[in-house]
């Protein structure tokens, strides 16, 4: 979808040799890279990469705009905008039917994020509507959602028992985007509707209306509920490199609404982080009265 900018490819590295593998995933299959830490709770710390290479905040920013205005051009265009190179002028007052004109866009960081000639219609209002709708969403930067569980990243799942899943509640929140030309303006705004987790078993996929509850660590379990939480039915030890890749996705709904009263949906969107875990079988021991199990 042309809709969303989600920040540029990832790229996965592996922080230190006891940090589990952690791959950011869009839900179309491609995966991405990122450096992958753990915090004080055991929990992982995604960064974006940048093609480049440079660290860019996951989410660079929750809120974008963007700013456009027409332009008179000084040398008109020769028949097709694809030929020769019109040089713009002074802004334009006001828009004529039949007039080419030069349109030149910006975001809130200054960059130059589209320019176009185009010949103004009135019908062009509406269309311009729904083009302005899209360059806000280009400024969204959705982060990928860092996953939490409970036993720790890092730490082997229990066959039989549940493990807890959430994502960082700092995943899960409103984004919104505002683009405008003079006299027209769209705002786009994207919304978490649900988490997915495919478990990597075999299983179904998990689907939670929301972030899940993080689990405190500091508390006594049997005090603490989810109804976010899968139980493995079998270790993971003949799988390859012993482990199951878990991936959690975050669903955004995208809607626009434009000052002209025009407005719908974009096309939703998810983004996934992946990680690998080792699901454990732990065998029991029955100790009779009087007998000693040491």
């Amino acid at each position: 979808m042309r809709g969303l900018t989600f920040g540029a490819a990832l790229l996965v590295a592996i922080a230190i040799l006891a940090t589990p593998q952690i791959v950011a995933a869009d839900d179309k299959g491609g995966s991405h890279r990122a450096d992958a830490t753990q915090d004080a709770f055991g929990n992982a710390v995604v960064t974006a990469m940048s093609e480049a290479g440079a660290p860019l905040p996951v989410g660079r920013r929750p809120t974008g705009s963007v700013s456009c205005r027409w332009f008179m051009p000084a040398v008109p265009p020769a028949g097709n905008v694809d030929f020769g190179q019109p040089v713009p002028g002074e802004p334009a007052a006001g828009l004529l039917e039949g007039q080419w004109y030069y349109l030149r866009c910006e975001n809130a960081d200054g960059a130059l994020v589209r320019e176009a000639w185009r010949v103004w219609t009135p019908a062009d209002s509406a269309v311009m509507a729904r083009e302005l709708a899209l360059q806000a969403a280009d400024e969204l930067v959705v982060p990928y959602p860092v996953p939490g569980l409970s036993p720790r990243i890092g730490v082997d799942q229990i066959v039989g028992l549940p493990t807890w899943l959430w994502v960082e509640p700092g995943s899960w929140h409103e984004l919104s985007a505002t683009a405008a030309i003079p006299g027209l303006s769209a705002t786009v705004v994207a919304r978490p509707v649900r988490t997915r987790w495919d478990m990597g078993d075999g299983s179904d996929q998990i689907v939670c209306d929301g972030p899940g509850v993080v689990f405190d660590f500091s508390r006594d379990e049997r005090l603490q509920h989810t109804d976010c939480s899968h139980v493995y039915q079998w270790g993971s030890a003949d799988e390859p490199g012993g482990n199951y890749t878990i991936t959690g996705y975050i669903d955004w709904e995208l809607t626009w609404t434009a000052t002209n009263g025009d407005g719908g949906t974009l096309a939703d969107a998810s983004r996934g982080t992946s990680l690998d875990v080792h699901a454990a079988e732990i065998e029991a021991v029955i100790c009779y009265r009087n007998v000693d199990c040491d």
